[in-house]
């Protein structure tokens, strides 16, 4: 299979899947060796994939003709692209780098269309004005982004305009470096940019300092495209004790299940409203020490069980959900 020619498979899209069946992994979470990551990823009973960095590099970095060469490793594996996660927009608005993403975002786009994802996450350029964990401004929006929304917006359209001919919808993550650092940001930023395919690709822990969870999912609301799963030990107001008390805080990732978000009420939000995506293991746990990649997979594989049992017991206690289940798979 060569680049150029969709790939097709057996297994559908996230939307035609039932919940149990819609847990995703970043595969550079796994390893860099893709068909590692992918033998991993099905010897834990997934179905999807997402991509981020393969082999080393980018997924837009990778050369067409390895495109092929990764579709023939899915295929092998049973498995789906369920997200293109990609590093757009995490560049200054702009300059050189800034000309550079807007030069490869259409190998982005292509590269969706050919591995059979509509999805995307993105980010909206490096803001230089720091946001901090323990003292979020007023009503979560750091007081620059007003007077640089305009130039936000346009520096974006490009990427809009091309994603929504394409039919890939693009999502942007909280992230504290960039102008989408809180939930707050992201609905302004994605209310001004006022696109049908330009929503969320909604991180719960990076917007939990700056809103509850049920803030923030009443901003997103029908516009989140994408979920990133990862775990943290202590809740904001956890946090936020420590620091009152002279004890330095850190936000310290650890395992799916044993943290302190509240995964169940979280996913049931979500497909309670409709949410038919994948949900992305991205674990934050990194690759550092001697053993690092070695505790990365483990750790990850973990989260991949972990994950489907959420998805599953989900499923089987709410009765909408089994409707649903049953609705898409002909039972």
């Amino acid at each position: 299979m060569v680049a150029g020619q969709n790939v097709q498979t057996d297994v559908p899209a996230p939307a035609d899947a039932p919940l149990r069946a819609r847990a995703s992994v970043f595969t550079d979470e796994i390893s860099m060796d893709f068909a590692d990551a992918c033998r991993t990823a099905a010897g834990a009973g997934l179905q999807y994939v997402d991509v981020r960095k393969v082999w080393g590099v980018f997924s837009h970095e990778v050369p067409r003709p390895r495109w092929g060469e990764m579709a023939t490793i899915l295929a092998d594996n049973g498995l789906r692209v369920g997200v293109v996660q990609s590093n757009f927009g995490k560049c200054p608005i702009s300059g050189p780098e800034y000309d550079a993403h807007i030069r490869f975002f259409p190998v982005l786009v292509e590269q969706a269309q050919y591995f059979g994802t509509d999805t995307m996450r993105v980010f909206p350029f490096w803001n230089e004005t720091k946001m901090t964990y323990d003292s979020p401004p007023e009503g979560g929006i750091r007081p620059n982004l007003e007077g640089m929304l305009a130039e936000i917006v346009r520096r974006f359209r490009p990427a809009a305009e091309l994603a929504q001919g394409a039919e890939v919808r693009l999502g942007f993550e909280p992230e504290h470096s960039t102008y989408s650092g809180s939930p707050q940001e992201v609905a302004r930023i994605v209310a001004a940019i006022d696109s049908p395919n330009v929503g969320v690709a909604w991180d719960v822990s990076n917007g939990w300092d700056d809103a509850t969870i049920e803030d923030a999912y009443t901003l997103f609301r029908d516009r989140v495209v994408n979920v990133h799963v990862k775990e943290r030990d202590r809740s904001p107001e956890e946090r936020r004790a420590l620091n009152a008390s002279g004890v330095p805080p850190r936000n310290r990732p650890t395992l799916l299940g044993v943290g302190a978000l509240p995964w169940a009420h979280i996913i049931s939000l979500l497909e309670w409203d409709g949410y038919r995506g994948v949900y992305s293991i991205e674990t934050h746990f990194g690759s550092r020490g001697r053993y690092g990649w070695p505790k990365l997979k483990a750790a990850t594989t973990y989260y991949m069980f972990t994950l489907r049992e959420l998805l599953e017991e989900a499923e089987e206690t709410s009765p909408l959900f089994d409707q649903v289940t049953r609705t898409q798979t002909g039972a």
